[in-house]
Order: structure tokens, then sequence, then C-alpha cells
């Protein structure tokens, strides 16, 4: 059976999602796989491109918020080097 990573929600802002894991990385990773899934579609990166991310935030909140910020900034950045990205 397939693992769940991310679930889709109505959100009366526009959408939402929920992501599963079973540790808090595992849990940031998936909501950044949800969020690329929300704006781009099924998604199957393939690609040697490998960034490191460090953000620092006081609490998991707002770390969430500051590591999905720089995900959706450094896909944007470097989108015509991920393959399977619309342009």
């Amino acid at each position: 059976m397939k693992k769940i990573r991310f679930k889709e929600i109505d959100h009366t802002a526009d959408v939402g999602g929920v992501a599963y894991g079973e540790s808090l990385e595992e849990m940031f990773v998936n909501d950044a796989y949800g969020m690329l899934h929300i704006s781009y579609g099924n998604l199957s990166i393939d690609s040697d491109l490998s960034l490191k991310i460090l953000v620092e935030e006081p609490d998991e909140h707002h770390l969430l918020v500051s590591w999905l910020t720089e995900i959706n900034y450094l896909t944007l950045e470097h989108m015509s080097e991920i393959d399977n990205l619309p342009h």
C-alpha cells in the first residue's frame, strides 16, 4: 500500500493541505511536496539539482512558513533546471 504523503483540502482562502510524516523532517518534506503538487500538478522530479536550505525560526510554525517560502523561491529561481515543471 502506498504511503500517503499529503492530502489536499478545501480552504476558504483558496486551497490547503495536510502533510503526514513520522518525524518533523518527513512532514516538512511532504509539506513541500504538497505545495509543489498544488502549484504544478503531478510531479516526477528527476533532477541532479541539489540545494542546501538553512532557515532558523523560534518555533515550528514559523520554521515551516520560512521553509516553504524558501522552497517556493528556489523552485522559481531554478525552474529551468528542474525537469517536468511548466516554464
